[in-house]
């Protein structure tokens, strides 16, 4: 029984108002009366919600209720997260769990001080390099994950890790940020601030899952937005008019250029690496005959409109298929063997994140 659920129980119990029949439809009459329809609802719930934009210039007022900005500090700031993996660490001793990537930093069996590149630079550290973050006379140490999207006051390390009793997976892997945080009401503040930030002598190897940032145009990961779709209806009359004449010429002269010179920035030709262009795939031939499943067969379908890399089908096939781990140092030689793998692409730009089930 879900929160929402147990509410109306006891409002039903209470003879308080006329509540729902249950949590779902109280949350389907809401938004039916925030949309106006029924079918608008529908569209919500198959759309994952309802946007608008946001006007021009509109920004919070912090006053309006009762929050008090802080005053900006040249001092860094520790934030402990819980990692998508691991959540608080209490499943830290099963290794598959050690060894699924984070969606983010794409990285297993370890932990990690996320950073921004303002902050490296002024500490001469650079992707990998172990370093130490003091706070009150403790410390933690972990290597070092540079990325713009850290804010420049921020040292963000996951949870989860640093297990000294939990069990022969866990124990010694990684650090645990929480023992520098503070304690107030029997709760862990999970932000620390003026904590000090030093480069270590120690090594540690950082391994990642991911070998490339980038697609290098390969159209990996596909994506259109709302404002492209838009014009759909005339792309597509336009396209039908200028096709006909268009096709001839470009499959005529120009075949041979566009097949032999056209180059993308990488120096690789885009012509082969164009997936609409492939045509049918022959077979993949087998080294082993293949059993025939006469009644059932399995599978995993995947949302990729929907995918943000949160590896949960990856966890799931390990789960379910007894998939083997081969541990971090097998793993930073790229002999993994999970049969699904989650690949993180940032354009060239570095500001969209794609994420692609392979």
């Amino acid at each position: 029984i879900t929160l929402g659920d147990l509410l109306i129980n006891l409002l039903k119990a209470a003879k308080k108002g006329e509540p729902a029949e249950d949590f779902a439809a109280y949350i389907k009459k809401q938004w039916v009366a925030r949309l106006g329809s029924e079918s608008q609802w529908l569209k919500a719930v198959e759309q994952g919600g309802s946007w608008s934009r946001a006007s021009a210039g509109s920004s919070a007022n912090l006053n309006a209720i009762g929050i008090k900005a802080k005053k900006p500090s040249n001092n860094l700031s520790l934030q402990a997260f819980a990692s998508v993996q691991l959540g608080d660490g209490r499943a830290a001793n099963r290794p598959w769990a050690q060894e699924i990537p984070d969606p983010i930093t794409t990285a297993i069996w370890g932990s990690w001080v996320e950073m921004n590149p303002k902050v490296a630079k002024k500490y001469s550290v650079e992707q990998g390099d172990v370093v130490k973050v003091i706070s009150n006379g403790l410390h933690v140490e972990a290597p070092a994950y540079v990325s713009k999207y850290v804010h420049e006051s921020v040292l963000a390390v996951p949870i989860g890790r640093g297990q000294e009793t939990l069990g022969r997976f866990a124990n010694g892997i990684g650090t645990n940020p929480l023992k520098l945080t503070k304690v107030e009401k029997g709760a862990h503040q999970f932000v620390i601030d003026d904590v000090i930030l030093r480069k270590s002598i120690s090594k540690e190897d950082f391994v990642t899952t991911q070998g490339n940032d980038s697609q290098l145009n390969r159209g990996l990961v596909r994506k259109d937005n709302s404002d492209a779709g838009s014009h759909g209806d005339d792309h597509a009359d336009s396209h039908g008019d200028s096709h006909g004449e268009t096709h001839g010429d470009s499959h005529g002269g120009g075949h041979g250029d566009s097949h032999g010179g056209s180059k993308n920035p990488h120096g690789l030709s885009m012509a082969h690496h164009d997936t609409k262009a492939l045509g049918p795939q022959h077979e993949p031939k087998q080294m082993y005959k293949q059993m025939e499943h006469v009644q059932y067969q399995w599978g995993m379908t995947v949302d990729l409109a929907a995918c943000t890399g949160c590896s949960a089908c990856v966890t799931a096939c390990y789960a379910e298929n007894n998939v083997p781990v081969v541990g971090k140092e097998y793993s930073r030689q790229g002999r993994e063997m999970s049969w699904l793998k989650i690949s993180r692409f940032l354009d060239d730009e570095g500001d969209t994140v794609g994420d692609q089930p392979i």
